[in-house]
C-alpha cells in the first residue's frame, strides 16, 4: 500500500486510515512511503509495527523485500534436496586431506574427476602419463600443500615424456623440503568454465553450501552464493542463474551454455556429505570445470578438512 506522508500530522493522520483499511481487508501487507527525502514523525511508524506490519521508504525497497521474503518462503516450502541415494562413506579424521584422497573421495560420491593416478618415481609416471595421455598435468600431493601452486607445486601442459622428465626434475627439486605422497600424473581437461562449489559447518547456520564463479575469479570477483544444503537441485540451479556472472552459463561471445543441471548436481552431493558426515569440516571444489550442456562436470581440484576429532 502507497502513502505520501505530508506534514507530520498528515502522516499520522494518513496512517491511521491506511491502518483501519488493512485491518479491514485482513490480508497480510506492506506500506511504502513515498518521498524518501522527508522526514517521517516516529509515531507514523510505531502505529504500524504495533501491528507487524513493515514500513518501506519507498515502493521499490518494499518489491525487494517482498521479493526475498517469497524466495524464502518457496525455500521452506521445497522438499529437501540432498537425495537419500547419495553414498556418503566416511572419512579418516586426520585434517586436511591431500587431493588424491580427496579426489577419490569425491568419485566416490559420483562427482566425475580427471583420469590419474599417484606416482612416487618418474619410471611410474611415464608409465601413468602413457595411459592417461598427454597433454597432462604434474600435481604435488602432500597434507601440508592446500595451495601448492603457490609453491611450484603444480605443472601443467606437458606434452611429451621429455617435457615429463624435465617437470618431474623441477617439480621434484622445488619441493625438496616437503614430505611427499607421491605425485599426481593427471590428464589435462580441456575447456569448460571454471566454477566454484564448496561447504562448510557454519557454527550457527549448520552445513552450508556454496557456488559461484572460480579459478582466480573467486577472489578477484567475490562472485558466489550461499544456501542451505537441503535445497532441491531446481533451487540449487536457480541460485546459480543469481550470481552476477549467469551470462557466461548461458553461454555469451560464441562460448556454449554449459551444463548448469550438472553443477548443481555436484552441489546436491557436496551437500550430502557435508550433511551427513559430521567429521567433514570443509569441502572445496575449485576449480570445477563444467562442460558444454550435456557433457558435465569435472572436479580438477580437490580440498577435504576432516575433523581431528569426532
Amino acid at each position: 500500500m502507497l502513502a505520501v506522508p505530508g506534514a507530520p500530522k498528515q502522516a499520522v493522520d494518513k496512517g491511521r486510515a491506511v491502518l483501519s483499511a488493512i485491518a479491514a481487508s485482513g490480508k497480510t501487507a506492506v506500506v511504502a512511503v513515498l518521498g524518501d527525502e522527508s522526514p517521517i514523525p516516529a509515531e507514523f511508524y510505531s502505529m504500524f509495527r504495533e501491528r507487524g506490519i513493515p514500513v518501506f521508504r519507498s515502493p521499490e525497497r518494499a518489491l525487494r523485500a517482498l521479493a526475498h521474503a517469497t524466495r524464502y518462503g518457496r525455500a521452506l516450502a521445497a522438499p529437501p534436496g540432498t537425495a537419500t541415494s547419495i553414498s556418503t562413506p566416511a572419512l579418516p579424521y586426520h585434517g586436511t586431506l591431500p587431493e588424491h584422497v580427496g579426489k577419490a573421495y569425491l568419485a566416490a560420491l559420483g562427482i566425475s574427476i580427471p583420469k590419474g593416478k599417484l606416482a612416487r618415481d618418474l619410471n611410474a609416471a611415464k608409465a601413468i602419463a602413457a595411459e592417461v595421455g598427454y597433454p597432462m598435468a604434474l600435481k604435488a600431493q602432500a597434507s601440508a600443500l592446500s595451495h601448492k601452486s603457490d609453491r611450484g607445486g603444480v605443472i601443467l601442459g606437458i606434452e611429451s615424456v621429455e617435457a615429463l622428465a624435465s617437470a618431474w626434475d623441477a617439480m621434484q627439486a622445488a619441493m625438496a623440503s616437503v614430505a611427499l605422497d607421491g605425485i599426481l600424473v593427471e590428464q589435462m581437461v580441456e575447456g569448460g568454465l571454471e566454477m566454484i562449489v564448496g561447504a562448510r559447518r557454519d557454527p550457527s547456520w549448520g552445513p552450508v553450501v556454496m557456488v559461484g564463479l572460480g579459478g582466480i575469479f573467486v577472489e578477484a570477483l567475490k562472485d558466489v552464493r550461499l544456501m542451505p544444503a537441503w535445497l532441491s537441485r531446481e533451487r540449487i540451479v536457480a541460485e546459480c542463474y543469481q550470481l552476477n556472472g549467469a551470462a557466461t552459463l548461458r553461454g555469451m561471445r560464441g562460448r556454449p551454455a554449459v551444463d548448469v543441471e550438472a553443477l548443481a548436481d555436484v552441489a546436491l552431493r557436496v551437500a550430502a556429505a557435508i550433511t551427513a558426515r559430521p567429521e567433514i569440516a570443509e569441502i572445496d571444489i575449485n576449480p570445477l570445470a563444467v562442460l558444454p550442456s550435456g557433457q558435465g562436470a569435472i572436479a580438477l581440484d580437490a580440498l577435504i578438512v576432516t575433523r581431528l576429532e569426532p
